[in-house]
């Protein structure tokens, strides 16, 4: 995170709290352009998301991030809700979490032989651990235009191996 952003994130009130922004890349030309942005807010009783972005799906601003674009709303949501007595201070568990590789595209855990671009590095809850592994294969497909999931709606042209 750029160092000016961290004030995007601080928020009074004394409560504990994490969040996690994304934004979704779309082909334009040779480039990849911001099309969604998003911000998930949450404490361990509570979750707001966010979301900016154009209704049409075009692309936004090359400079458009989720945590830029929705952290200014998102604060003034949560600081009237800390205000009316709404969110109050909770503490997350102390332990309890496991790292863990998975599935890029599935979020399965991996089988073996599955190349390491198509797996990620994530912390899951000790309780809530994924027990299905991702069938045996030795390439995935993948949708090009945004490096995500092939659906029933990508056009067979961004689908790659």
């Amino acid at each position: 995170m750029p160092p000016g952003w961290v004030s995007n994130y601080r928020l009074r009130g004394g409560i504990t709290y994490a969040t996690k922004s994304g934004t979704t890349d779309m082909k334009v030309g040779r480039k990849l352009r911001p099309r969604d942005g998003w911000l998930a807010a949450y404490t361990p009783s509570k979750v707001a998301i966010f979301w900016s972005g154009n209704t049409d799906a075009k692309p936004m601003s090359a400079k458009a991030y989720g945590g830029w674009l929705n952290s200014p709303i998102w604060k003034a949501f949560w600081g009237q809700l800390i205000r009316e007595g709404m969110l109050t201070n909770e503490q997350f568990p102390k332990n309890g979490m496991k790292w863990l590789s998975i599935e890029k595209y599935s979020g399965l855990l991996p089988a073996g032989g599955l190349p390491k671009e198509a797996m990620i590095s994530t912390r899951a809850f000790a309780g809530k651990m994924p027990s299905r592994r991702s069938p045996e294969r030795k390439s995935v497909k993948y949708d090009a235009s945004c490096n995500g999931r092939v659906t029933a709606l990508t056009p067979e042209k961004d689908v790659k191996e």
